[in-house]
């Protein structure tokens, strides 16, 4: 799937633009990677190299993540990384050292400090699964985010530092719909100074402050899925945004 094709900055040319955890990064080759060795300069990868069964040995495992590391404290044409498997803490900073990265892609694991992402200037797109994230604020340290998508971060409530990501054009806050735990969001006022965004999406989240007001002002908004809303609030939201087309709170369907 070509996911330029859904997030081009003039238009959005699908009722859906969000396309789940792996939108930020193409893989043209359709294959994730597990050794170093297997890298072939090319611009996009998707990589697992954690969770190893048969035939890798614990010592395998070591060896293979260690490599990683070291290939991602130099250079090389990577641009836009996903990284499918559990990724630890020291994996986590050595791709951030990658800092020609345009797209980042991280599925789970125990990673709870975003600080070295600051390192990466040039992202435009990233993705954060299932980790023990508490503060998100680093994210808004990334002066060419445009794409964001945040999945089951259970501990992160306050989503008020993204008001400082001014370059938001598409937003996505997803919580996990099989899991017992449900994410939680204080408010929408996180985003009343997002004025570029284009589409925001909500879903199996509790917002506990569901004031659609702060939402009122993106004139350039075409795609708005949220959590129940009342018709009232509905025809706020229609009345106040003229670009919008698509999403649950235009279409009771979500499309």
């Amino acid at each position: 799937m070509n996911f330029k094709v859904h997030y081009t900055p003039r238009q959005i040319t699908t009722k859906r633009p969000f396309y789940g955890t792996g939108w930020p990064v193409r893989n043209p080759s359709g294959t994730c990677l597990v050794e170093r060795s297997e890298y072939r300069r090319q611009k996009y990868a998707w990589i697992a190299c954690t969770q190893l069964g048969p035939p890798y040995k614990p010592a395998d495992q070591k060896r293979i993540v260690r490599e990683w590391c070291e290939f991602f404290d130099g250079d090389s044409p990577l641009r836009e990384l996903a990284l499918r498997s559990r990724v630890a803490p020291q994996l986590f900073e050595a791709v951030c050292c990658h800092q020609q990265l345009t797209r980042l892609h991280v599925k789970w694991g125990p990673v709870k400090d975003l600080t070295p992402l600051r390192k990466l200037q040039q992202l435009e797109g990233l993705s954060l699964g299932t980790t023990s994230v508490e503060d998100i604020s680093p994210v808004a340290d990334l002066p060419a985010l445009t794409m964001l998508q945040l999945v089951n971060l259970k501990h992160v409530r306050d989503l008020g530092p993204l008001a400082a990501a001014a370059r938001l054009q598409f937003l996505e806050v997803e919580g996990y719909w099989q899991g017992p735990q449900k994410t939680h969001l204080l408010n929408l006022e996180f985003a009343r100074e997002l004025h570029d965004l284009r589409a925001l999406s909500i879903g199996y989240v509790i917002v506990e402050d569901l004031d659609v007001t702060p939402l009122l002002g993106l004139t350039r908004l075409e795609y708005l899925d949220l959590p129940s809303v009342s018709q009232r609030d509905r025809d706020r939201l229609i009345e106040a945004l003229p670009a919008l087309r698509h999403g649950s709170v235009v279409h009771s369907d979500g499309g």
